[in-house]
């Protein structure tokens, strides 16, 4: 955790610019064009493909109260899935010289779309940290990739570490990150990690942990590829925009249950709080993984 703290603390004070300004006129360029792409056919779940795909913020309404009720306002945030659905799509095309380095380019290029948001600049990070993981062989832990790729992103903006998007990102990554877990296991752990940073705003209740376990797969695996989609294939936008309308029914139907009947703690964490929060999430979760893996191993030789 101290040498996590001192990380933060240095690339505070010798960061001399920010990496971002340098990309700042293709970011905004690329994020106005996807917009562009969204509100070519506007109605009610217009504001759900900005937030979805172009990374804009939900407005306060109807949809924003549903999704923060349920817990899964995480969803209308751009993360990691996104990158992983791109990656493997791109790896349909055909081989041909330099696919890797094109592939980083295309998803730099979409995150750039997006807008750059610390969440899925930290997503970037760690999918290219995982790859350089696996063609290296570093063994890295999970855990250790989330936390070097938010460190990365300090790098290259050091005002993001008043970031609670960023901060967010990062806890629940941790919680989501181990592929050992399953599903049901990784909700439960990312509903304790996040529960005392998101208790502070509101209640939180226990069976947030059901829907994210049964609503996130379905997100990530049928109505985020459909919906970005419908930028190359705009044809395909009122298919999208029913089953958003069956999703949004179906959620609707869920709110009254868990709406207002949550726990709610009675605190405030300052930013510095929560990113000595962050370590000390990371040194347990490192370490316990680091443990797992030789218990493994013993038994293996045994």
């Amino acid at each position: 955790m101290i040498i996590s703290l001192i990380l933060i603390i240095i690339i505070l004070c010798v960061n001399p610019f920010s990496l971002l300004s340098v990309l700042k006129p293709g970011t905004q360029f690329l994020h106005e064009w996807c917009l562009q792409k969204v509100h070519t056919e506007e109605n009610q779940w217009t504001v759900i493909y900005s937030a979805l795909l172009c990374g804009e913020k939900l407005p306060d309404g109807e949809i924003k109260k549903t999704f923060i009720a349920l817990g899964i306002i995480h969803l209308m945030v751009i993360s990691g899935a996104h990158l992983i659905f791109l990656e493997k799509a791109w790896n349909l095309l055909p081989r041909f010289p330099f696919k890797n380095i094109c592939l980083t380019i295309f998803l730099l290029i979409y995150s750039m779309s997006a807008g750059l948001k610390p969440p899925v600049l930290r997503a970037l990070f760690s999918l290219l940290l995982s790859k350089i993981n696996k063609d290296f062989k570093l063994f890295w832990s999970p855990y250790l990739r989330v936390h070097i790729s938010g460190l990365l992103c300090l790098c290259c903006q050091s005002a993001w570490f008043h970031s609670l998007s960023l901060q967010m990102s990062w806890i629940a990554s941790m919680g989501m990150s181990n592929h050992r877990f399953s599903k049901l296991k990784s909700c439960i752990l990312t509903f304790i990690l996040i529960f005392p940073i998101v208790s502070q705003w509101g209640s939180t209740h226990p069976l947030n942990i059901f829907v994210n376990w049964i609503i996130t797969p379905l997100a990530s695996g049928i109505f985020l590829p459909l919906s970005l989609l419908t930028i190359p294939f705009p044809f395909i936008r009122p298919i999208t925009d029913k089953l958003w309308e069956y999703l949004m029914y179906i959620l609707n139907f869920l709110k009254p249950f868990i709406e207002n009947k949550g726990i709610e703690l009675q605190w405030s964490l300052s930013s510095f709080q929560i990113w000595i929060y962050i370590c000390l999430i990371f040194i347990l979760l490192h370490l316990c993984f680091v443990y797992s893996i030789r218990r493994r191993c013993e038994i293996t030789i045994l």
